[in-house]
């Protein structure tokens, strides 16, 4: 499932579907029973008590987890404001997200501090996020403009 970006969106989620574990790509992870928010010394201790409780070890725990190659670029325009407005570039990120389909992810969001947009692209096929992340960085650019150095 996917939710905003931030751990108040997570937990909301997790609350609203009765589920007990929550996190984002950043690494945060929320323990439902025990935290609101991510806390990596909580989660640590608790993958080390599932590691004593069951025998396993981390990598083997860790074997069922599939990584997809990700592509991340912050990319700097003119007029970040105006990103939820751009539907020629929503077009495009709707093109590119029915292309991908199941083998594959987009995020879009403007920064809150930098006149940035960073878009992720995560695919199961090598190569496929760099292409597909550069078609919306060039659609992108050419909806907020570049920002002048």
């Amino acid at each position: 499932m996917e939710t905003p970006v931030g751990d108040r969106y997570v937990k909301a989620a997790m609350d609203e579907r009765g589920l007990v574990l929550g996190g984002e790509q950043s690494g945060h992870v929320i323990i439902g029973a025990l935290a609101n928010t991510g806390d990596g010394t909580l989660t640590g201790i608790s993958v080390l008590d599932v590691m004593q409780r069951t025998g396993r070890s981390l990598a083997d725990l860790a074997s069922v987890v599939a990584k997809a190659p990700q592509v991340l670029l912050n990319v700097k325009v003119a007029r970040r404001e105006e990103l939820q407005d751009a539907a020629a570039f929503w077009s495009t990120v709707s093109a590119v997200e029915q292309g991908l389909g199941d083998k594959g992810r987009v995020l879009v969001r403007a920064s809150g501090t930098e006149p940035v947009v960073r878009i992720m692209v995560e695919a199961l096929e090598p190569g496929v996020a760099d292409a597909q992340a550069e078609i919306l960085r060039v659609a992108l650019l050419d909806a907020l403009g570049p920002l002048a150095d």
